[in-house]
């Protein structure tokens, strides 16, 4: 990560000239240091970056549509390119590409779901059919057949699942439901949960008291929708959330 925008705009006069195919990546990278800043920025002041952007309210969040624009723009047309080469269905993306993707796609797709749920429509879903923009889908799929998903010793800066924010916005849509099977949903969505704490892969900025999560977290607590589980135990521990889970912690809901 970069300290300043500043900073991040040095990477392009860095770049070697006997290595054209790395250029477009070290250009990227001044716009995923603007989102790793404006990310860091709103941490400051005591929240997440999916929640202020989503709500707009700052210069800063309107700000961050640019990079965010850009950068989105170059991995639509990188993975369209890679689909139309000749290489193997499991294999269309050099390893430093698919970890410039994995990457890319666990800072940014959060602030397309944010969009999307900025919207307010209650009769679409972002994990529906068709609503997940397609480049998001195939790099998730290449990353996953390269990787192994292995546990972490400190939380991960990025959450794992790109998709999570979706999730929690579904999870509070449940909330409200009356019809058969929104309870099945909710525990699908704890056990969900609890595999990425168990595993620190799920950034630390979720746990603001400000999040969507929180906020979902706490009216599911209050409806005590759900027995005693190792994911309520480990929510209702305070100490557990402050430290947020150092492996000592985690250890204990395994």
């Amino acid at each position: 990560a970069y300290a300043s925008i500043a900073e991040a705009l040095k990477v392009e006069h860095s770049v070697p000239q006997n290595a054209p195919s790395s250029r477009a990546l070290y250009k990227v990278k001044k716009n995923m240091a603007q989102l790793e800043w404006y990310k860091k920025a709103c941490e400051k002041e005591g929240d997440n970056y999916y929640d202020a952007y989503k709500r707009r309210s700052q210069e800063q969040d309107i700000d961050a549509q640019i990079p965010m624009s850009k950068l989105m723009s170059y991995w639509e047309k990188e993975v369209m390119r890679a689909e139309k080469k000749p290489h193997t269905p499991d294999f269309p993306l050099r390893d430093k590409y698919l970890f410039a993707g994995t990457n890319y796609r666990r800072l940014v797709e959060p602030l397309a779901i944010a969009k999307y749920y900025r919207k307010g429509d209650e009769t679409s879903s972002y994990m529906t059919a068709g609503q997940r923009d397609h480049h998001f889908e195939k790099l998730e799929q290449w990353a996953g057949i390269h990787s192994a998903r292995g546990r972490r010793d400190e939380a991960a800066s990025l959450t794992e699942d790109s998709c999570f924010w979706a999730r929690v916005e579904e999870a509070r849509r449940s909330m409200n439901k009356e019809a058969e099977g929104a309870m099945d949903e909710l525990q699908e969505f704890e056990n969900q949960v609890m595999n990425l704490i168990g595993r620190l892969a799920l950034s630390p900025e979720v746990f603001l008291e400000k999040s969507t999560f929180m906020k979902w977290w706490e009216e599911y607590d209050q409806k005590r929708l759900t027995p005693n589980s190792p994911f309520t135990e480990f929510m209702r521990e305070e100490r557990n959330r402050h430290l947020f889970y150092s492996p000592e912690a985690v250890n204990r809901y395994r």
